[in-house]
């Protein structure tokens, strides 16, 4: 009997040395996986190294692999893509919250968490929340209004535990610490500092734990 797979020159290619078992090959030129997620994640890289305007979809379809018109049955607009972008680490954070609340524990276990789980997003997202802070002026004023009362939330949510664990302070000393450790989170994770991930996270939870603890006469 012959052989179907040496007989046919296109599945014996696809046969890997000492496995009897055929390689799906992907087509040339697909990108890998999720292709909506390859798109965003090549439009992140290009809004950060050239920025939002000096951007094209053109640009953008050719670093992920999307020729042509292909791009737009993903996004519709340049517009769109950033906005998904934004909206991708304010989801984030937002589950950071949710599981710290599912997790419970005392006030000062859930604010540790906090800071823990937000300072690593933001290692993590450097390009993202760095494309966020400098490029949403480009997006319309309604979805940047939306934006801001997403962070809003955000803040509240620190506010409200640092709150906790620092009654002595009053609400405008709370406002202005949150304001300053949000600060300090971004102007690190987001600089060319030249850190490892892991130390930038350790050095800026320990920088945030002190701006929060430290007694103020």
């Amino acid at each position: 009997m012959t052989n179907s797979l040496a007989s046919d020159p296109t599945k014996s290619d696809r046969i890997e040395e000492g496995n009897d078992q055929p390689v799906v090959k992907r087509p040339r030129g697909r990108p890998p996986g999720n292709r909506r997620g390859v798109i965003m994640r090549a439009a992140a890289k290009l809004f950060f190294d050239k920025g939002y305007v000096a951007t094209s979809m053109i640009d953008i379809g050719e670093a992920s692999g999307v020729t042509g018109a292909a791009i737009y049955r993903h996004f519709n607009s340049k517009d769109e893509l950033l906005l998904a972008l934004i909206e991708e680490s304010a989801d984030r954070s937002e589950a950071d919250i949710r599981a710290i609340h599912e997790q419970g524990g005392s006030p000062q276990e859930m604010l540790a968490a906090l800071v823990q789980r937000q300072i690593e997003q933001s290692v993590d997202q450097a390009p993202l929340i760095a494309i966020a802070l400098r490029e949403l002026r480009n997006l319309p004023r309604d979805i940047q209004l939306r934006n801001e009362r997403r962070n809003r939330m955000n803040r509240e949510e620190w506010a409200h535990l640092i709150s906790l664990v620092r009654p002595d302070f009053d609400e405008a000393e709370v406002r202005a610490i949150v304001f300053g450790v949000k600060q300090l989170i971004f102007g690190i994770t987001t600089s060319s500092t030249g850190l490892s991930s892991e130390r930038a996270i350790a050095l800026t939870v320990a920088l945030v734990r002190q701006a929060i603890y430290t007694k103020v006469d």
